[in-house]
């Protein structure tokens, strides 16, 4: 019995413990993609100042560094992420010193560090185990949390920077990057509508009773602000400043729409998905760490499993052992004949102490039944049944 038990306990212990480091490995991508979600929003301020031509805050992009850093050094080794993660920093440390001379090439230098840090995203998602997580609730809030709300900031940014540069543009580029700039407009709005999607999946497939209370005020702020955006990006006409060839206008094209709304509307949009996407990281954390609880609750009950088995199987053994009658032979203060005290067998001086209780092998006969005397009347030299042979 114990062979096939203990062969079960292996394979469902060995199985047990490779999903609980399946899980583990997820929660290290979580911390770091918690990590790269600071930086995102310090790089895109970083590029926006720049376009704009004001001072960069520094100081809110080398703390944000030395958070991925610090993340990069304990775990980024085991997620295989150190190679990209040295290439993303140095690229994002050279734009801090780096002098722009038109705001055009300050978008072009940022716009290679975003893309950068996009594929360090997908890195992650990949290397931690993330983008095949087996639950249906923990996969659509990773899909959410580390590809849509991250393109969907960047692409924020690159939004509100392409209306900062519209004005500076050539005349006879204006209508095409108008044209760019509502393209960058349905950048902004596609991964913000994947994310309602993955957010209405993983609140209908998941068992937690607080993830859809803890979500919806945060995904209702940027869905608002999503909608400002598409609503100002509609307002936008570029049939009236480019002709049907894709060349300008005749007479230069008609005056660009006010794109100061756009600009603004940048911020918004910016922090309501930052913090939905601390919020989902956080609830992707805490699922993974209950499945993890469960998972080791499962060994231990496997544990018991194991030492209830065992006990059935020695039980039989040893109550049989415990019954068996006990030997007195052989032991300490016995004599041969099994007589206790004495050490050898009785004489005729000392009778056997039992032996009024021992019952006779023959049966007690009347010696008078047959013609003989009665007891302890025979003449001398009478046997109990008759003459003795000394007699006869």
């Amino acid at each position: 019995m114990l062979v096939p038990v203990c062969v079960l306990f292996t394979q469902l212990w060995r199985g047990t413990s490779a999903d609980i480091a399946f899980a583990e490995r997820e929660r290290e991508g979580v911390a770091y993609l918690g990590a790269l979600n600071e930086l995102t929003v310090a790089l895109v301020d970083a590029q926006s100042a720049a376009v704009a031509g004001q001072p960069v805050n520094d100081e809110a992009l080398l703390r944000a560094l030395d958070a991925v850093s610090e993340v990069d050094q304990r775990i980024g080794a085991s997620l295989r992420a150190q190679q990209r993660w040295a290439t993303l920093r140095s690229a994002v440390e050279s734009l801090s010193d780096r002098q722009f001379s038109r705001p055009a090439e300050a978008f072009d230098a940022y716009r290679q560090a975003t893309d950068l840090l996009l594929a360090q995203y997908d890195r992650i998602r990949e290397s931690s185990n993330l983008t095949r997580d087996p639950e249906g609730d923990a996969y659509h809030l990773q899909d959410g949390a580390a590809e849509e709300l991250p393109e969907a900031i960047v692409a924020t940014g690159r939004f509100a920077d392409l209306a900062v540069l519209l004005p500076t543009r050539p005349a006879q580029d204006q209508p095409l990057a108008l044209v760019e700039l509502i393209s960058a407009a349905g950048d902004v709005l596609s991964p913000a509508g994947d994310l309602a999607d993955n957010v209405q999946a993983a609140v209908e497939s998941t068992d937690s009773r607080t993830m859809s209370s803890n979500l919806l005020t945060q995904v209702d702020r940027f869905r608002r602000s999503m909608d400002t955006i598409a609503a100002a990006a509609a307002a936008l006409k570029p049939a009236d400043v480019v002709s049907g060839d894709g060349s300008a206008a005749p007479g230069g094209g008609a005056a660009l729409p006010d794109l100061q709304p756009l600009i603004g509307l940048r911020g918004d949009a910016q922090v309501a998905a930052a913090e939905l996407t601390g919020t989902m990281l956080a609830e992707l954390d805490n699922l993974i760490t209950d499945r993890i609880s469960t998972l080791q609750r499962g060994q231990w009950v496997s544990v018991g499993a194991l030492v209830v088995a065992f006990a059935l199987a020695v039980a039989p053994m040893v109550i049989a052992y415990l019954g068996q009658p006990a030997s007195t032979a052989g032991q300490p203060g016995t004599g041969a004949a099994g007589h206790p005290g004495t050490g050898h067998p009785p004489g005729p001086a000392e009778p056997r102490p039992d032996a009024a209780d021992q019952p006779t092998r023959w049966p007690e006969l009347d010696p008078t039944a047959h013609g003989g005397a009665p007891a302890d009347t025979a003449d001398p030299g009478t046997g109990r049944w008759g003459p003795t042979v000394a007699a006869r």
